[in-house]
């Protein structure tokens, strides 16, 4: 794994479980950073609601209240937007381009057939996308991982930790 390229945030372990997991808090800094919100009421990802809670895969074996970076393979990340975004929208064309053979044999509009077959098409896209990432979600490499731990247990590290996370940089 250390040839791939690789995402890395860090979070704060809230919990921790005996089969190999552990549940983590981490900020979308991402999503302050380059709002460009002045000093207004404008800044909604600055809100402390603005939290990703995740169950990772504990491979450093973690404790509750470490400081953790957790990683995940770029390629994975680009493998489950294809899945989400692609399907469902190559459902909805090969919907489309169905209906528009389809006008004669169903004696309808060939606009309504369209139309009809689209969306029908779309939502066996959107079906098809919750059956693979039920399989995706089983798929412990498709999972983000603890690849290093930060700060152990450190009352101070902790502190910091939730100060940065309810400070925006952008907003105050």
């Amino acid at each position: 794994m250390s040839n791939k390229k690789m995402m890395h945030t860090r979070g704060l372990v809230t919990a921790v479980d005996t089969i190999g997991f552990a549940d983590v808090v981490m900020d979308r800094k991402q999503g302050c950073t380059g709002c460009g919100s002045k000093k207004t009421d404008n800044c909604k990802t600055c809100l402390s609601g603005s939290k990703i809670q995740a169950k990772v895969i504990n491979k450093k074996n973690a404790r509750k209240g470490d400081i953790v970076s957790v990683s995940l393979s770029t390629s994975k990340i680009l493998k489950g937007a294809a899945v989400l975004y692609l399907i469902p929208v190559a459902g909805l064309l090969i919907g489309v381009f169905t209906g528009q053979g389809f006008h004669d044999v169903l004696s309808i509009s060939d606009t309504l057939v369209t139309i009809i077959l689209g969306f029908v098409g779309l939502a066996m896209g959107f079906y098809l996308v919750r059956l693979i990432s039920e399989h995706m979600n089983s798929d412990q490499d498709m999972m983000p991982f603890i690849s290093r731990i930060i700060y152990s247990g450190s009352n101070t590290a902790k502190s910091d930790m939730k100060t940065k996370a309810q400070t925006c940089a952008g907003c105050r």
